[in-house]
């Protein structure tokens, strides 16, 4: 994957492609030549219909039959990571349906190149683009066109049916954890009560994981909210690392929190949750509904502000 072709969010495309009337739409930004985005009638005026304009009519402009243009990797990858993005601002319906008319138009040669692409850049954590909704909205849309090969297939079915696990708008999934003090409880339990709850899952040995956790623990804002009961924070080691050097790095975190291991590590080897890189963090409300998953940190202070 080529992070290059993506050397800005397209946050400035959406805003033109959205915002703007009866205008040629792309951004004006250093990064690589992508496709010329259709232009939006003015009779439409409001954000939802100007997305679903823009994502059924973004492929008009690719010149399919052109062996030339198709043969620009460069040109090719940066239209395709600007659709993805496009894609993550819609919901899930109106996301499968662009892909699978995306997918109605690929001359058959492109079709493995573009899908694994899609599937690379949307499923890998580290990627500009990386988006689990919108991986799983692709997803259905690949399924159902069922021109991938076997192999392709199973690959793509198990990274969907992990995708699918603790989705936006669902129950967390509840699992056991033993705290500091030795006792086992579940997660539920923990948190009766609360609000809302941020569930971090962490390494010990992991920098990043430490940094986050110091900012949370140095927030006075997210003290205070702990005060109030208005929060809950549990933070939890799912990686089976040996107890004492869990404990060791346990200890050190605040007493306000619910710090745990699972117990065999099962979150992790079980894929109760889906742990790609730590840390992981899902933000969930009072019900235990997955609010945001595998939150960014934009996410994550945009979520802890309101």
């Amino acid at each position: 994957m080529n992070n290059r072709c993506f050397c800005a969010l397209l946050l400035n495309v959406v805003l033109m492609c959205l915002g703007g009337t009866g205008t040629v739409l792309y951004a004006q930004v250093a990064r690589h030549a992508s496709l010329r985005l259709p232009v939006v009638p003015d009779s439409l005026t409001d954000t939802a219909s100007r997305l679903t304009y823009v994502l059924e009519h973004y492929w008009d402009n690719m010149p399919w039959d052109d062996n030339g243009a198709c043969a620009d990797t460069t040109f090719v990858e940066q239209s395709m990571v600007d659709f993805l993005d496009l894609m993550s601002h819609a919901d899930s319906t109106l996301a499968t349906c662009a892909y699978a008319h995306f997918l109605d138009l690929l001359p058959k040669g492109m079709y493995g190149w573009l899908t694994d692409m899609t599937c690379e850049y949307l499923y890998t954590p580290d990627s500009p683009v990386y988006n689990t909704e919108t991986f799983a909205s692709a997803a259905d849309a690949i399924l159902a066109h069922r021109a991938l090969d076997s192999y392709k297939l199973l690959v793509l079915k198990d990274r969907h049916a992990s995708i699918m696990k603790n989705r936006v708008g669902h129950n967390a999934a509840d699992f056991d954890l033993v705290t500091l003090d030795g006792e086992r409880k579940r997660l539920y339990d923990a948190v009766a009560g609360s609000k809302r709850v941020l569930l971090l899952f962490y390494d010990p040995d992991c920098e990043v994981c430490a940094e986050l956790e110091q900012r949370l623990a140095l927030s006075d804002n997210v003290n205070a909210a702990i005060a109030r009961k208005d929060l809950a924070i549990v933070a939890v080691d799912p990686f089976g690392t040996p107890e004492q050097q869990w404990r060791e790095h346990a200890s050190t975190l605040p007493r306000t929190w619910t710090v745990g291991y699972s117990p065999e590590g099962k979150v992790y080897e079980d894929e109760v949750y889906v742990i790609s890189v730590a840390p992981v963090v899902y933000l969930l409300d009072g019900n235990m509904r997955v609010q945001v998953k595998d939150a960014s940190g934009a996410q994550l202070a945009s979520w802890l502000a309101q």
